[in-house]
């Protein structure tokens, strides 16, 4: 599947037990990446959650960052 643009709002998430949650915008999407834009510049980790609606994608595992846009890694969804 190729990856489609789009502006979605969403939540990414990560931390153990005091759950760190930043909102951001998805840029874009394909069955196996993603790539998201926070407000401000954050190091995030290299394991992490996104909330898009009801829906959440992970455990994602950081691919890249630039600026305030990381990439990550999704692993493909069964069914």
């Amino acid at each position: 599947m190729p990856r489609l643009r789009t502006i979605k709002t969403g939540k990414l998430f990560f931390g153990g037990f005091h759950k760190t949650v930043f909102d951001c915008l998805v840029l874009d999407v394909s069955e196996t990446g993603v790539r998201i834009e926070t407000a401000v510049m954050i190091d995030a980790p290299e394991t992490a959650f996104l909330q898009i609606q009801d829906d959440m994608i992970g455990p994602m595992k950081k691919r890249w960052a630039s600026g305030n846009q990381i990439g990550f890694e999704v692993a493909p969804r069964n069914g």
